[in-house]
Formats: C-alpha cells, structure tokens, sequence
C-alpha cells in the first residue's frame, strides 16, 4: 500500500511539474515554432503535450488541492498556474478531447 502512495505522489508531482512547464510556454513558444531551441523545446512540447492529454480539467484539479498550501512551502506559484489552467477552460481548450488545448489537435 505504501508503494501505491508513492507511485500516486510521484504521478501528481509529474504533473504539476508538466504544469509549470505550461507556465514557462510563452518563454519558449517563439523558438518552439522556430526550431530554433533544440532538445530543450522537444522536451518541453513532449510534456506538455501529456498534459493536453491528461485534460486542463484534471490538471486544474489537482492544482487546486494545492492552493491551500501556504506559498512559502509551495515549490511553485499555484495561483498562477490555476489562473492560466482557468482561462483554458473558460476558453473551452480542454486538451485533446476537445481538438485544442495548448496546442491544437486534428
């Protein structure tokens, strides 16, 4: 039972880490559609392309249960990244199951 909880955190970790990726996009988004940022951009395109697949819903899910952690112990900026997974949703980007989230699916 203790392997499956940390198999689970480990997963959430992941994700939230694919998360703030998502948060650094505009940062790398020019040399992205450039090609310009090699190995670096394939990575970060790779991750955030599971995270079109998880679904934006999921992911704000579950940085919403880490809203409530106080800031000085959050390794990231929650609230900004449950700011930018919000604004997806409103926009009806919900990942692959709706042909668009953070990148757009035929």
């Amino acid at each position: 039972m203790t392997a499956l909880w940390i198999i689970l955190v480990g997963i959430l970790l992941y994700i939230i880490y694919v998360i703030k990726l998502a948060l650094d996009l505009d940062k790398y988004k020019d040399n992205l559609l450039r090609g310009l940022a090699g190995v670096d951009a394939i990575i970060i395109k790779k991750n955030i392309v599971i995270l079109d697949i998880i679904g934006l819903k999921t992911a704000y899910e579950i940085v919403s249960m880490y809203l409530k952690v106080p800031s000085f112990l959050a390794p990231y900026n929650f609230k900004a990244i449950a700011k930018l997974l919000q604004k997806y949703i409103d926009e009806g980007k919900l990942g692959k199951s709706t042909k668009e989230g953070f990148y757009k699916y035929d």
